[in-house]
């Protein structure tokens, strides 16, 4: 994060973290359709994937790669964005939603 010597601690995320996250849903999202140019990756979601469950994934697992001090709340609140979800729909969502963090991160790392 970016401080002002004299200044009072920053109270966001650093910007960085949420451009990977916000690349990370984006190229989740963009699996399903495939209208727009990928960022990092196009993961083929299977039949009746959700698109929810890769949302939730991709931003899940960019967030704890950047701040894993924070993944009890992380995974928390992921459990409670699948908990709707039938399970094979959200395990399938959430592969796509893996796998565009992954290539997102990797690319980043450094």
């Amino acid at each position: 994060a970016l401080t002002t010597p004299g200044g009072k601690p920053p109270t966001i995320f650093d910007t960085r973290h949420l451009a990977i996250v916000s690349v990370a849903v984006y190229d989740a999202v963009n699996s399903f359709d495939r209208i727009y140019q990928p960022y990092a990756t196009w993961a083929e979601p299977a039949d009746g994937a959700s698109r929810d469950a890769a949302v939730a994934q991709a931003a899940h697992d960019a967030l704890v790669a950047l701040m894993p001090t924070q993944t009890a709340t992380f995974d928390a609140a992921l459990a409670e964005s699948l908990a709707g979800i039938p399970p094979q729909a959200a395990a399938d969502g959430a592969a796509v939603g893996a796998a565009a963090a992954k290539a997102i991160l990797e690319l980043r790392t450094g």
